[in-house]
């Protein structure tokens, strides 16, 4: 790849940001990315409060790219990442001068992707990414003679590379997906992901986890990116299935071995960094661990307690303390590295002593009596003082060097270890293996991981890296696997653990970047090649087949896209079963009810007895079945020929006045109704009360209408904390899962306008079927409004004085506009 023809932009959270693997990745790259692309090279990462190592500079260059920013009315910091190689950074602020809602709303407009359920963890990484990619827009009008590439970090980094798509669709963007966040999910919740149908509801997935936002995101990423890569082939296998693309490239994460001290020339630095550990050992437990006769075990990462294997180290440390397998006098020490839930201790939290919390831990934790590590332990016993042949250490802060109790930086740590464990069930790539052979430290990993898949691939097995099978087995099986390995271990003289070691680091040579980054070089060719091919109108990139579809029309860098709703199919047998369903006359009509519930009992509890959501989320073989079982038919015809009758009779079973006509019927304005708890828009008294006029009112056959507020997230449910303290929350209401329409003139959603002082707020208007009864409901929740007048209908009763005399404006005379 030719340095004179090519810039190269890396975009990442983790940029000056430790945070996790894609930190290492970026760092370790460096010096091997600046080889090939010299100068022509910017990191672009998110302005934090503290951006580590990040010197902020002005020389021409910088002055030249913050006059491009400043253009662009950005706010954000160039300088240089005081690391190997001191690449160029630029460090963007994301949030107050973006407009969120806009940016959310042409999202989904442009590709489809749903933001409606994503948190703060959610908006606040779109955000910075869509600043990101106006940053990469900016300054890569200064290098117009250059082919640009653009680099993008999982899907934190997609609205950056969707920006570019759609705004400066000739750079070339690759989206690296490091795990997806739906695979990482299911697997942190017991799911084995790697046998699971080959064709799964992936969308329905992500709404189960609550990841449906990020999951869209990174869909959306993955399908657009003129080259979509992973770090691993078993991510691939991941991918494939969840976000249902293919990857054009596989970017195994390597690491630079030879900045790491090599124990034949400097032994002193691994022996002084053992007896730190055994020295900390000796004062934490209060018993002494002689070098010869101690053999040091760490595991580390995440605290995801089953996706990281650290269960299955625990049982396997169990099963060798209740089988006495230690000889007499040998001892194993068994660090903890894992970041959990814990307090740094600092000077003024610093004490001489040495805590024991939970007999194991060096800090506080925040939940103690709930933590899997401390109750999995205990389970077997292994925290009790008399056992002295197997202890642990569970050190739950980072390891920076900084830290009063623990000063080891964890490289530190890591060098003054035997033997490393990760037993990962769920590991994309494993970045804690690679750093353990990296460090002449045998490792033990497993199938799972990508960086064990490599070590099979390339037939390094048991060559300082023993890969345990976890793809087909058992946790039994697995248990007694890490079993031997560990047996075998303790009983080895120190010649072949030193044979052992050095194996390991020769393991590790074969994963340095000068080896992986020719990866890097193919999928930066291959993103340039279907860039090209796509700005000429010749699509090299298949997204997905899809059977009896055509487009007719000329080709467009912007996507086609208009909203609708897709509604599930019912059988004809019981089409009927939909319009009953958006008719609330079924919460005071015990036979419609039964009608959804014998459908399927359990899931119509689960949606909180709303037959619009089930109808959407019921398995279609449900309704199959049902439309051929005789009992359930005469019970739907039964019900629907109630129904029909109800609905078509004229007669009033009060007096009625020449006044009050189908054209002129009482309009019943409210705050609140309470028609049922799947429309959830009401409170207490006042909304039953309402719905209860409503409901009369149609039993009457009254011409009357009702008129309310569509409130997002309602009312608060209240719950009660550990500590007796009231807890406050609110849920979003997904309009379209419930018993709603929306009203239209003319084929478009009606939307009134309402003046304020100094402005104009609209509002949507949608309506429920109550019985006979219409019931129409205004939304404020709209992009035709300002971020804080879509709020005025946020909330039941929320906001203070001034949004609740808000809500009485658009109600009182926005209602009575909308009936006009």
């Amino acid at each position: 790849m030719e340095n004179l023809k090519k810039f190269l932009f890396e975009v990442s959270w983790e940029v000056c940001n430790k945070v996790g693997g894609i930190h290492t990745v970026i760092v370790s790259k460096v010096e091997e990315v600046i080889k090939h692309f010299g100068d022509k090279y910017i990191l672009i990462g998110p302005w934090l409060e503290n951006n580590q190592d990040f010197i902020e500079e002005a020389d021409q260059k910088i002055l030249g790219i913050k006059q491009k920013l400043d253009a662009i009315r950005l706010d954000a910091k160039v300088g240089r990442w005081n690391i190997q190689g001191k690449p160029l950074v630029v460090l963007v602020k994301f949030g107050h001068d973006v407009n969120k809602d806009k940016v959310l709303y042409e999202l989904w407009e442009d590709f489809g992707v749903d933001s409606m359920t994503g948190g703060y963890d959610y908006v606040e990484p779109v955000l910075f990414a869509h600043n990101a990619g106006r940053a990469i827009e900016a300054i890569s009008e200064l290098f117009d003679d250059e082919h640009i590439l653009a680099q993008f970090h999982e899907w934190m980094c997609g609205s950056g590379l969707l920006y570019l798509r759609k705004n400066s669709p000739h750079i070339s963007t690759i989206f690296t997906t490091h795990a997806t966040i739906l695979g990482r999910s299911m697997a942190g919740n017991g799911i084995d992901i790697y046998h699971l149908p080959e064709k799964i509801n992936a969308d329905k997935e992500a709404q189960r986890f609550n990841v449906l936002a990020k999951h869209s995101m990174e869909k959306a990423s993955a399908r657009f990116a003129d080259c979509f890569t992973t770090v691993s082939e078993i991510t691939a296998m991941e991918a494939e299935l969840i976000l249902g693309c293919k990857v054009n490239c596989i970017l195994h994460n390597g690491f630079n071995v030879h900045s790491v001290p090599d124990p034949a020339k400097d032994k002193g630095f691994y022996l002084a960094n053992r007896k730190k550990l055994l020295d900390f050992a000796s004062k934490f437990h209060q018993q002494v661990f002689e070098d010869e006769n101690t053999l040091i075990i760490s595991t580390s990462g995440r605290y995801e307690f089953h996706n990281k294997g650290i269960d299955v180290l625990i049982d396997t440390l169990g099963r060798l303390k209740e089988e006495n397998h230690i000889p007499q006098g040998k001892k194993v020490l068994v660090y903890f590295f894992i970041l959990a839930g814990s307090e740094e201790m600092t000077l003024e939290t610093y004490s001489d002593f040495l805590t024991r919390y939970s007999k194991i831990a060096t800090h506080p934790l925040w939940n103690p009596s709930n933590d899997p590590i401390i109750n999995k332990a205990n389970q077997y016993g292994l925290t009790e003082d008399f056992y002295e042949k197997i202890k642990l250490i569970f050190i739950p802060v980072y390891l920076n060097g900084k830290d009063k109790i623990f000063p080891l930086e964890y490289y530190e740590a890591l060098s003054g270890c035997n033997l490393t464990i990760y037993p990962s069930f769920y590991e994309p790539w494993g970045y804690t293996p690679l750093e353990s052979v990296a460090y002449s430290v045998p490792t033990v990993t497993t199938n799972l991981s990508g960086f064990g898949r490599w070590v099979l691939l390339e037939k390094l097995n048991k060559k300082g890296v023993y890969v345990l099978n976890r793809m087909d087995t058992t946790e039994e099986q697995l248990v007694n696997e890490l079993y031997a390995v560990i047996s075998s271990f303790i009983s080895m003289s120190a010649s072949e653990k030193a044979k052992l070691s050095k194996d390991a680091r020769n393991t590790a040579m074969k994963a340095e970047w000068e080896h992986f980054f020719k990866n890097y070089l193919h999928a930066f060719k291959i993103a340039k090649d279907n860039a090209n091919a796509r700005i000429s109108g010749i699509s090299a990139k298949v997204y997905e087949k899809f059977e009896e579809m055509q487009f007719h029309g000329s080709e467009s860098i912007r996507p086609r896209l208009r909203s609708f709703t897709i509604k599930a199919l019912i059988p004809d047998k019981i089409e009927g079963l939909r319009m009953l369903a958006y008719n609330m006359i079924w919460s005071w009509m015990p036979e419609a009810h039964q009608l959804f519930n014998r459908l399927d009992p359990v899931l119509y509890e689960e949606l909180g007895y709303n037959p619009v959501s089930l109808l959407e989320s019921i398995d279609p073989e449900i309704l199959i079945q049902a439309a051929e079982n005789e009992s359930y038919l005469q019970l739907y015809e039964d019900v629907m020929r109630k129904f029909n009758k109800y609905m078509e009779s004229s007669q009033s079973l009060v007096k009625q006045t020449a006044l009050i006509t189908k054209e002129r019927p009482v309009a019943y304005f409210s705050m609140e109704f309470g028609i049922h708890e799947s429309l959830p828009i009401y409170s207490g008294g006042l909304g039953i009360l309402s719905g209860d006029h409503l409901k009369s009112s149609s039993d009457l056959n009254i011409n009357l209408v009702g008129v309310g507020l569509l409130y997002r997230k309602g009312y608060f449910k209240q719950g009660i904390s550990k500590e007796g303290d009231q807890k406050v929350e609110y849920f979003q209401n997904d309009f379209y899962r419930m018993p709603l329409e929306e009203v239209k003139k003319r084929g478009k959603a009606l939307i009134i306008s309402v003046e304020f002082p100094g402005r104009t707020v609209f509002a949507k208007v949608w309506k429920a079927n109550v019985g006979r009864i219409p019931l129409y409901l205004l939304d404020t929740d709209i992009l035709e409004n300002n971020p804080s007048d879509r709020e005025i209908t946020s909330r039941l009763y929320g906001g203070g004085k001034r949004v609740r005399i808000e809500q009485e404006i658009i109600l009182g005379i926005g209602g009575v506009k909308m009936l006009h």
